[in-house]
């Protein structure tokens, strides 16, 4: 596949699958809504190999669909995470971490590295702003990813599974907070996430986009 191709790992369609089996009848279900070219697309192939983004939509939507937000979200952050911990990448951030005790803000330079492990021509991150709440009991990170293909910046649900990744430095950090879609620049090409979570520590502040 062309490497200009947006496209997403087996690795992590595989492992949203592999999520599905716990479900029971609503998994099942799932699996059927999928057209059979596409499972068998992602059932055959090799974890490191790159498959059409459009794969991912079609797998978000059945999900979403049959599931609601909440569990989507949910089974996208596990998936996710078992991807990613299959990667390469996650032994970098891990040293990190190791040496430095690194919090969701910091670990958002890791990001690119992170998305990059799972996705392909499907846009840059940039660490828009670190901060602090007025109330100053959270922490506040904002991180845009531009140069999105318009077939995913221009879908909700896959722009709300999306906000899965960003959550993933939340996990990695063991930290309580959330992660929401802020603004999205359909023309453009960008969505611009959220991420606060409780924390006592000093964040350094950087210039807004």
């Amino acid at each position: 596949m062309n490497d200009r191709v947006p496209a997403v790992r087996a690795s992590l369609l595989r492992s949203m699958l592999a999520g599905l089996e716990s479900l029971g009848g609503d998994g099942i279900k799932i699996r059927r809504a999928l057209a059979d070219t596409s499972l068998t697309a992602i059932e055959c192939a090799g974890a490191l190999v790159w498959l059409p983004v459009e794969l991912h939509l079609e797998l978000s939507h059945c999900m979403s669909k049959e599931l609601g937000r909440d569990q989507f979200r949910r089974l996208v952050q596990d998936a996710m995470r078992r991807a990613y911990l299959e990667s390469s990448g996650h032994r970098l951030v891990h040293m990190a971490m190791r040496m430095f005790g690194l919090d969701p803000g910091s670990l958002a330079r890791f990001l690119p590295s992170i998305y990059g492990a799972l996705f392909r021509a499907c846009g840059e991150w940039t660490v828009e702003r670190l901060g602090r709440s007025a109330e100053g009991d959270e922490a506040i990170a904002t991180l845009v990813l531009d140069g999105l293909p318009a077939v995913c910046v221009g879908d909700e649900i896959w722009r709300d599974g999306l906000a899965s990744c960003v959550f993933s430095l939340l996990v990695l950090a063991d930290a309580d907070g959330e992660v929401e879609v802020d603004a999205v620049g359909l023309e453009q090409g960008w969505v611009r996430f959220r991420m606060s979570w409780r924390s006592e520590d000093r964040v350094a502040s950087g210039e807004p986009r």
